[in-house]
């Protein structure tokens, strides 16, 4: 049903001359896309291990996609205010100051969730039980973080880095992953 309803606004848009807006929506769209796939992974990887920490790692961990996503889709809208991919679009303009701001805030919520992973972590003895793998933050999560935006970003995921977790599938192993 939704893709249809996709359809039918593409051709709506495209013969009312609104390619304006298609352009805008895709970019949107494109940013919102990469976002998500990003936290998809991530929760792939955290259900793995059992799931959050406790809510204040829920918390920190989606504040961690969401907001660098939400300060590159304003920073591209800033520096890029007219075009994307070659065609003109509706640019969010919130000013120079504010986009700083939430670039700031932004890298400030990464480094805010990488020291409590890191605090979180610490003492926790890295053995391939169950029964104490829920208790430490995933490590993989660290890395799933830098990669929600419009600028793309390479992430190697190997078995190495998921402590506790007896076999990952073939098609995981080494997987380098393009956003």
């Amino acid at each position: 049903m939704i893709p249809l309803l996709i359809l039918a606004l593409t051709c709506a848009l495209s013969m009312s001359g609104q390619t304006i807006l298609l352009t805008s929506i895709a970019m949107y769209a494109a940013v919102w896309h990469r976002g998500r796939q990003s936290l998809g992974v991530a929760r792939f990887y955290q259900r793995g291990v059992g799931g959050p920490v406790s809510r204040a790692h829920d918390f920190l961990f989606r504040g961690a996609i969401y907001l660098p996503m939400l300060a590159s889709l304003l920073a591209y809208t800033y520096l890029a205010p007219t075009e994307y991919d070659g065609e003109p679009y509706i640019a969010l303009s919130i000013g120079a100051e504010m986009t700083s701001t939430v670039g700031i805030a932004a890298a400030l919520w990464v480094i805010a969730y990488l020291a409590w992973t890191l605090r979180h972590n610490s003492g926790v003895r890295l053995i391939d039980t169950t029964q104490h793998v829920r208790r430490e933050a995933h490590r993989m999560l660290r890395f799933c973080s830098f990669s929600p935006c419009t600028m793309k970003c390479n992430i190697s995921i190997s078995p190495t880095l998921w402590p506790g977790v007896q076999e990952i599938s073939t098609e995981w192993k080494n997987l380098v992953w393009t956003l």
